[in-house]
């Protein structure tokens, strides 16, 4: 049966909404709302700060020459110290060859060669280019070089000549500067004892045992035993990925922190130069370089350091945190 409402049910839903709601529910609808502007508010007006991590390096201007080794050789006597320096033909370090091998002296002579021969066809490729050389590359780091080479001056619009003018300059400077490197190493190999070419200083410089070669230890072929560096000017670099290298720009701010047994250090500066074409990795990873323009000199009790790795920050352009989720997002 339909229910009939009366007369008194009426008056008693006029009361319930002629009600005042409670202070409690009041407050608690009046702090959600303060709640749900704060947050419109941090989303799209408070800005943060991204950051790229990777690891920075201290390390020499100039590239050290790299004495390695071309048997298992066991060390008998270290003659100098650490950031010595020493003099061309001066003997520092006494070594024992564990597998004489006479031919190895000409096969890694050759391999120098082959390999000196190759980055001068990369370079009449880079000069010619875009026209064809009958020459063919035969190593990998040549194709990587010439297809990053090519990528690059594909990209550079067809009137502006002298941006690809600038480009070819670079890279044949680069080879050239690669090429002058190897001629030395081959005309110094050629020039030194197979039984003593450990033994003696091929260049005048300041002079970095790795930890590993110690006194009684093998050093394993291949590996560097001693280097030499020209002076001991130095910088500090990290290197990129591919995926964070679109982000970088110059005059970013750099925070670096090294860390000793005994100390930490904190770096700060700019970014200062960053590399057009990546390096290979030891773990074969393409990385590129960036070089950090410090605020202040690296701090004396660093100085004698060499490869000491830390930790970078390169702090990318602030953004809305709106911004940041999208882009996440997107990625």
């Amino acid at each position: 049966m339909r229910k009939i409402y009366s007369f008194e049910d009426f008056q008693d839903s006029t009361v319930y909404l002629n009600n005042v709601p409670s202070k409690f529910i009041r407050y608690s609808l009046l702090i959600i709302f303060i709640v749900c502007v704060a947050i419109t508010i941090s989303l799209f007006f408070i800005k943060k700060t991204d950051y790229i991590k990777s690891t920075g390096i201290i390390q020499s201007k100039n590239d050290p020459v790299n004495i390695t080794t071309g048997n298992d050789v066991k060390i008998n006597k270290i003659l100098k110290k650490n950031s010595q320096f020493i003099e061309k033909n001066n003997r520092v370090i006494n070594t024992q060859d564990m597998a004489d091998d006479k031919n190895q002296m000409k096969s890694k002579i050759q391999y120098k060669k082959d390999k000196l021969d190759d980055l001068s066809i990369l370079t009449e490729k880079i000069d010619k280019y875009p026209l064809e050389t009958n020459n063919k590359l035969h190593t990998d780091y040549s194709f990587r070089y010439l297809k990053n080479y090519i990528k690059l001056y594909n990209e550079i619009g067809y009137s502006d000549n002298l941006q690809r003018n600038n480009i070819r300059d670079q890279s044949i400077q680069q080879l050239n500067e690669k090429m002058d490197v190897l001629n030395d190493e081959i005309q110094e190999l050629s020039s030194v004892n197979n039984n003593d070419i450990h033994d003696y200083a091929t260049n005048s410089g300041y002079i970095f045992y790795p930890e590993e070669v110690q006194e009684g230890l093998i050093v394993t072929k291949g590996n560097v035993l001693y280097q030499i560096f020209p002076n001991k000017y130095k910088e500090v670099v990290t290197y990129i990925s591919g995926e964070d290298i679109l982000n970088l720009k110059q005059n970013q701010k750099v925070s670096i922190k090294f860390k000793t047994k005994k100390e930490e250090f904190l770096i700060s500066g700019l970014v200062k130069f960053i590399s057009q074409f990546p390096e290979e990795s030891k773990s074969g990873e393409n990385l590129y370089k960036v070089k950090v323009s410090l605020k202040k000199s690296i701090p004396s009790k660093l100085e004698n350091i060499y490869y000491l790795k830390g930790v970078s920050y390169i702090e990318l352009e602030k953004e809305t945190i709106a911004q940041y989720l999208y882009r996440k997002l997107k990625e």
